[in-house]
């Protein structure tokens, strides 16, 4: 069995980091999918504070810092449209804001099209982390701000949750999943 401890958008917060430090101690891969920063100010900081699990860590960048800020900051493995096996997984990651975030100059953002090119690694994978969310789930900012590529509000929207035992089993707030070999 596979425990993997998954997080986004610590922030900079030392208290998200600390837990996620402590969690950590019982995954076997821990996946960082962004915004480890704020406004691109505060990487080297936060790496450090994830100091302790870069070893066994796969981390896509956010729209709060690019692909080459994070890979000059951490000795973790940094995927940006491409793949690498870690835990006896394929994982393939893809960062960034998807599409473009109101957020201004300060984002990191890939149009659609960027994106999908940046897709073609993705065949085979057994995970695929990316910073940005499924459309139509949670893809609204903090300010209520729905996001360009939100539904309309009349469109239902999916919780992102599965009730499927074939599914990893959430276990705590940080995310950490238990994958079942041949479940």
């Amino acid at each position: 069995m596979t425990r993997i401890l998954a997080f986004s958008d610590m922030h900079l917060s030392r208290t998200c980091a600390e837990a996620i430090c402590a969690a950590a101690a019982e995954a076997d891969l821990v996946i960082g999918a962004g915004d480890f920063c704020r406004v691109r100010q505060g990487l080297a900081e936060a790496m450090d504070m994830l100091r302790a699990v870069e070893a066994k860590a796969v981390y896509v960048p956010g729209n709060a810092e690019s692909a080459r800020e994070l890979g000059a900051a951490t000795g973790a493995t940094v995927l940006h449209g491409g793949a690498t096996r870690a835990a006896g997984l394929t994982i393939f990651g893809l960062g960034y804001g998807v599409p473009t975030t109101p957020f201004g100059d300060w984002s990191c953002d890939l149009t659609e099209a960027q994106a999908e090119s940046m897709l073609t690694g993705l065949d085979g994978a057994d995970i695929m982390v990316s910073h940005s969310p499924p459309k139509g789930v949670a893809d609204q900012t903090s300010a209520a701000r729905v996001s360009p590529w939100a539904p309309p509000r009349s469109a239902p929207r999916s919780s992102g949750r599965s009730r499927s035992s074939a599914y990893p089993r959430r276990l705590g707030r940080i995310g950490l999943y238990r994958r079942h070999r041949g479940a």
